[in-house]
């Protein structure tokens, strides 16, 4: 069915469509080496890997940015985070 890729046998033949889209699937998964061994889930948004839900809100209401001086920088404010002060340029 295709060229140099997997070689699996189907029950029954494939329609043109189905071919395409089983190209499009082989073509996408050519990159991807498995490796033996237990898979270990890592959040991403997170130094240390694992899943909290303050870093879920942290990274929709601030998408991804960590420190609160970025996030009041991005909109043109001042602050000093200690003292709770904020000021407008």
């Amino acid at each position: 069915m295709c060229e140099g890729g997997p070689n699996i046998q189907f029950n029954r033949s494939f329609g043109a469509l189905e071919i395409v889209e089983w190209e499009e699937l082989v073509a996408k998964l050519s990159n991807v080496s498995l490796q033996p061994g237990k898979d270990k889930p890592v959040w991403a948004f997170e130094k240390s890997g694992c899943y909290s839900t303050k870093s879920m809100y942290r990274f929709f209401m601030f998408r991804g940015v960590r420190s609160k001086q970025l996030v009041l920088g991005v909109f043109g404010v001042s602050s000093s985070i200690n003292s709770g002060n904020l000021s407008f340029p």
